[in-house]
């Protein structure tokens, strides 16, 4: 068990790596050193779960095979599965087709399987820092938009029209990524 536990925490510090590269992407424009992190981390990744799952068999870790298996071979290809939002311009990719909101969930099932093994746990995934300096308006607009609520109630609620919340979604979603931040509301 206990070399399954290694491999497992060698994916999660993979998968966080991986994520790392996609947010940069997000923000701009892939160059060589981005490609090359990509390559490394999506390497690592898939040895790291086949490893895992040769240890053991567990239903979540299955789950997170099936999950990562979309992922593209090339950053090229993956920067066309990501959203992004530069200046007053964006791609908003649909939610089962984007790298930023499937990484995440693998990330959810390799921690779940660490959990169900008893493992050491790895640390879960922490806010990005630009998260924490967030102004009281800024975190109070991105809560109710993350409880679904419309523009007109968040508007409403917090004494501003719906394009001036519409711009705060559109600038936190710049600014702490599209994975943070979805561009339509929770249902």
């Amino acid at each position: 068990m206990s070399e399954a536990c290694d491999h497992l925490k060698a994916l999660h510090a993979a998968l966080r790596g991986l994520l790392d590269v996609l947010r940069e992407v997000s923000r701009r424009d892939p160059d060589f050193d981005l490609a090359q992190a990509y390559h490394r981390h999506r390497s690592r990744v898939e040895a790291h779960l086949l490893a895992a799952l040769s240890c053991t068999y567990h239903p979540a870790l299955r789950m997170a095979l099936d999950v990562l298996d979309v992922l593209p071979q090339t950053l090229h290809e993956a920067a066309m599965r990501v959203s992004w939002f530069r200046g007053n311009f964006g791609v908003v990719v649909p939610e089962h087709r984007d790298l930023l909101v499937i990484v995440p969930r693998a990330v959810e099932l390799v921690m779940q399987t660490t959990a169900d093994l008893r493992c050491p746990e790895a640390s879960p995934l922490e806010p990005p820092p630009e998260e924490a300096r967030l102004t009281d308006r800024d975190r109070r607009c991105l809560e109710l938009w993350r409880e679904g609520r419309a523009l007109k109630e968040i508007a409403q609620e917090m004494g501003v029209g719906p394009e001036t919340v519409r711009r705060y979604i559109l600038r936190l979603r710049k600014r702490l990524g599209p994975d943070r931040v979805p561009y339509r509301r929770p249902r």
